[in-house]
């Protein structure tokens, strides 16, 4: 019986649990240094990466999934007589979607796969691949879908506080002055993703739990009203103490649904370094 698809690039950081439960597959991204490709979430991990940029002292690059891993995953559902929900990071962070579009359209496949620019990273395009699931669930058509995602995605909000300036200066977002001076105050940059692209929006002074709370008291603590309370998700890069403490300012503010966590893939990591805490939420209506 043809079905409905919800496929998501690695990038999504939900955690394993939401990914069985909603049915996602996902299409991996990769890490490269020195003579080796890593595929991410696969045989690569974050902690490793962190370990790999200390071994090389250089940051590794990252690359999407390729033409033909698409034209692999998407001829395979084709055949199957299937359609392709594709849910991808932001088009202003990787070329994954542009890939992805490049595909469908040689393929003449405008009628079965449908790739969604999120304009969005890591969990942020994670709610949306959960959102695609529950549309289908509903019993909604795949092209009434697509459409529904590009809305939705707007009503999508993340952002991370970087524990480290050290990886954003290594990628080239902030200059040798900024990471010193980041390092000597102990300056933790509070960062957006805004249509699609990094955007500072604060910065949080001293120790690492102050910081996580001034994050929180700032940027989540005047939105509570306006946030789904079902739709809140907190990732970190392997700081799980980071983010259950995040976790736990919610509910003492009296959000009680399930806040769910989860840990950024080696992509993620290799941009953003380690000890990043963030959090995706769901604009209500």
């Amino acid at each position: 019986m043809a079905k409905i698809r919800i496929m998501a690039d690695s990038t999504c950081d939900i955690n394993d649990e939401l990914i069985k439960s909603f049915e996602i597959e996902v299409l991996p991204l990769y890490v490269n240094i020195g003579d080796r490709s890593y595929t991410d979430k696969v045989d690569i991990l974050g902690p490793r990466i962190f370990e790999l940029v200390e071994e090389y002292n250089v940051l590794p690059t990252t690359s999407c999934p390729s033409i033909n891993d698409f034209q692999k995953a998407f001829e395979e559902a084709v055949n199957a007589g299937d359609e392709v929900i594709f849910v991808s990071i932001s088009s202003h962070l990787s070329a994954t979607y542009q890939n992805a579009m490049f595909v469908v359209k040689e393929n003449g496949w405008q009628d079965k796969v449908f790739p969604i620019d999120t304009l969005q990273l890591s969990t942020g395009s994670g709610v949306v691949a959960i959102k695609a699931r529950e549309l289908v669930r509903e019993g909604m058509a795949a092209k009434d879908i697509a459409k529904e995602l590009i809305k939705y995605s707007a009503r999508i909000s993340f952002s991370i506080m970087v524990d480290t300036m050290e990886y954003l200066y290594r990628g080239g977002r902030c200059t040798v002055m900024q990471r010193l001076a980041g390092a000597m105050l102990s300056v933790r940059p509070q960062i957006e993703i805004i249509e699609g692209k990094f955007k500072v929006t604060g910065k949080h002074i001293g120790s690492k739990k102050r910081c996580v709370k001034a994050y929180y008291d700032t940027r989540m603590k005047p939105m509570l009203d306006k946030m789904n309370p079902k739709k809140i998700f907190v990732s970190s890069a392997w700081a799980e103490d980071d983010a259950l403490f995040l976790a736990s300012l919610f509910k003492k503010d009296n959000i009680t649904e399930k806040i769910e966590i989860s840990s950024a893939g080696a992509v993620v990591c290799c941009h953003c370094g380690p000890g990043v805490v963030g959090v995706a939420y769901e604009l209500k209506e």
